[in-house]
């Protein structure tokens, strides 16, 4: 029995559409997998702030460069892992500031900052004031004393 003219050329046509179809239901799969591994990296950052933390790390057990993996993260939660964890740091100390009479130097030490002039300068940067101001701005308000 003889093949229909272009029936070759059909099959071909339908071969590429499955390739295809197979390749993009790939690629979301791929994509849930690399949002659940920066699901892992935020919730990391979160819990551990306050260790030694390289970022790269996080890049090359994505098998990403760190510059696609930085691009990646913020694409996804809207800042740059520094910026995450800069910020995470941040909100910890001010809640030591805010709720104990530990020093800067210990509340930087406890927050992962490298010593005590950064967590100053990283502090005010952030928060627009310095962290002693902090502590004093939030104890008067905590009293009433506005």
């Amino acid at each position: 029995m003889e093949q229909q003219t272009g029936y070759r050329d059909m099959l071909n046509i339908k071969l590429l559409e499955l390739a295809v179809w197979l390749g993009r239901l790939a690629g979301k799969r791929k994509e849930g997998m690399e949002l659940k591994n920066f699901e892992y990296v935020v919730n990391y950052l979160s819990e551990n702030y306050h260790e030694k933390i390289q970022l790269r790390d996080f890049a090359a057990g994505m098998n990403f460069s760190y510059d696609h993996f930085q691009h990646q993260f913020k694409k996804l939660v809207g800042v740059s892992p520094r910026q995450f964890l800069i910020g995470r740091r941040v909100e910890a100390a001010a809640g030591l500031l805010s709720a104990s009479e530990a020093s800067c130097t210990e509340i930087a030490c406890r927050c992962g900052f490298s010593d005590s002039a950064q967590f100053s300068a990283i502090f005010r940067r952030e928060r627009g004031i310095s962290p002693l101001g902090y502590r004093q701005e939030s104890r008067r308000v905590l009293s009433g004393q506005e």
